[in-house]
């Protein structure tokens, strides 16, 4: 969202990209008596033994084969995807083939996403399959263009079974506005039973290099005072590290991590008032407040002087050579663990309690409705073949071989938990994830330092997020657009200024060229979105 979100969204809208790649779930996934309460089909599966490459793959073309062989056009509409390798590079990839009689030639966005999409509407090329990142605004214009087929349509034509695969919530939550009918599947949706039970949905926390936290005498950073406390301990006992200055508190990529700062002051995406009505976040009371801490932070030499500039790579040296404390996803340290710990066992990052300034702190979860989405269009020239491919892709039988290979052989499944064994993305193993669903939780030994506070103070946020966005050339969109010029211009000055009343003064400027700028009419289609949500996701 350009600015309930803003460089959130893009953590949000694409976090299970980067989840995935970290492995999902995270480390030491058991199987409890909560969560086997909530997942009897994952613990009652009856997968096909893989005794020899060609039984298997002769008992696999018997069930899931389509009939012809056939190819078809699949456009993954994502900025930046890295696995951009012709389906049959992959022998992974080669085994769907073979066992579906399906080939995929993938196709990718060439320059501008929305130009390239734009193009193929308006000249009516649209591939037989699209994946788009989940909210792009670009699935309800389609459908109400009457250029996507329902997955009702094409199931209860070509597949009855595959309705009864498809979990009523991800129906209830995956089903378009428009019409209420079923267009795509998603990837990464997470069940209710893991919201109910805070199972393996947070992926935010504090976090401070252990061996220093510990020298510091493991000191309570929970409180404000405590927190610029310890902040200036290490400032006083560590100005250099590593031969260079030190940065007593990081804020991620482009300052991101600020907005957890943010957080721990209550704030949220929306401020909600008394009466229950959605205003832009800055109208918090608690806005305020954060201004003077994180201004304080600025002028005392505790928060990265650089904190707007730093783009990833600088960033993950920072990590593993001169920060001490930094709020941020726990698989976002990149290789700095590693190499911290290659020269001083133990020197590593841990999540620790997090600031918490108001009476409630929570962080956003993982995104409940998924990554990605993947529809099929009225173009397509066999859609019999196209909603059975769908089916396998969906199937635990196809998921499984997709997201982890061959099971003996690439993975096992042990207490009702995948343990991964060996098998790498060149295979084609984990690369075109965009039907993945959890069947099976994953049990995964990955290099982080999750533990439970990350899950802790999780909670689900999607009534702040989900089509929280107006149309960009609608009146809102353009206001939006505006707004957020403004405070990608303002914000930062906030921040750094001079003293505390010059970041007040500055602050207050801001809230009056927003309001200028349409600011209520934007906060009118917020509230309608928001309730909406509500009434959708939560039932009140």
């Amino acid at each position: 969202m350009k600015i309930l979100q803003r460089l959130r969204l893009q953590f949000l809208g694409a976090l299970f990209l980067l989840i995935v790649l970290s492995g999902c779930f995270g480390e030491g996934h058991e199987s409890s008596p909560e969560s086997a309460e909530h997942s009897d089909e994952q613990q009652t599966l009856d997968l096909p033994e893989r005794t020899s490459e060609t039984g298997w793959l002769a008992e696999q073309k018997r069930k899931w084969n389509v009939g012809e062989p056939f190819t078809f056009d699949w456009y993954i509409n994502l900025p930046n995807w890295k696995f951009k390798g012709k389906w049959t590079d992959y022998p992974i990839l080669k085994d769907v083939t073979e066992i579906t009689g399906a080939l995929p030639s993938i196709q990718y966005p060439k320059g501008n996403v929305s130009d390239n999409m734009n193009l193929m509407i308006a000249s009516g090329s649209l591939p037989d399959m699209i994946t788009f990142q989940m909210n792009d605004p670009t699935v309800d214009r389609l459908i109400r263009r009457g250029l996507l087929y329902s997955y009702d349509e094409l199931i209860d034509k070509y597949a009855p079974e595959f309705r009864d695969e498809i979990p009523d919530d991800v129906y209830q939550f995956s089903k378009s506005e428009v019409d209420n009918k079923l267009y795509g599947l998603p990837s990464f949706f997470i069940s209710q039973w893991r919201f109910d039970h805070k199972n393996e949905i947070g992926v935010l926390a504090y976090h401070v290099r252990k061996d220093i936290y510990e020298e510091l005498g493991s000191p309570n950073m929970s409180t404000p005072e405590g927190f610029i406390a310890a902040l200036r301990a290490f400032k006083q006992k560590y100005p250099t590290l590593e031969g260079k200055p030190s940065i007593p508190l990081a804020a991620g990529e482009n300052g991101w991590s600020l907005e957890m700062l943010e957080e721990s002051f209550g704030i949220k995406p929306l401020f909600i008032d008394a009466v229950g009505n959605a205003h832009i976040k800055y109208k918090d009371p608690q806005f305020l407040s954060f201004i003077k801490f994180a201004n304080q932070l600025y002028r005392e030499g505790l928060l990265d002087p650089e904190y707007m500039l730093k783009q990833q790579p600088q960033f993950e040296e920072d990590l593993a050579t001169k920060v001490f404390a930094v709020p941020l996803h726990y698989f976002g340290f990149g290789n700095a663990n590693e190499r911290l710990e290659a020269r001083n066992p133990g020197a590593k990052f841990i999540a620790i309690e997090p600031l918490k300034a108001a009476p409630h702190v929570e962080f956003p979860s993982l995104n409940r409705l998924g990554w990605t989405f993947t529809a099929i269009t009225k173009n397509a020239k066999d859609p019999e073949a196209m909603i059975k491919f769908a089916r396998y892709m969906w199937n635990p039988e196809g998921n499984l071989l997709v997201n982890y290979g061959h099971e003996r052989e690439n993975y096992v499944i042990v207490d009702d938990t995948i343990e991964r064994t060996i098998g790498t993305e060149s295979e084609g193993i984990w690369t075109f994830r965009f039907f993945y669903h959890e069947w099976i939780p994953l049990k995964e030994k990955i290099k982080d330092i999750r533990n439970p506070v990350v899950n802790t103070y999780a909670a689900d946020w999607t009534a702040y997020y989900s089509k929280i966005n107006p149309p960009v050339t609608s009146p809102e969109g353009v206001i939006q657009t505006q707004i957020m010029s403004i405070i990608t211009s303002e914000y930062p000055k906030i921040i750094v200024a001079e003293t505390e009343s010059k970041a007040l003064e500055m602050y207050q400027t801001m809230m009056d060229m927003m309001k200028e700028a349409g600011l209520e009419q934007l906060e009118q289609y917020y509230d309608a979105r928001y309730k909406k949500n509500i009434e959708q996701f939560f039932g009140n």
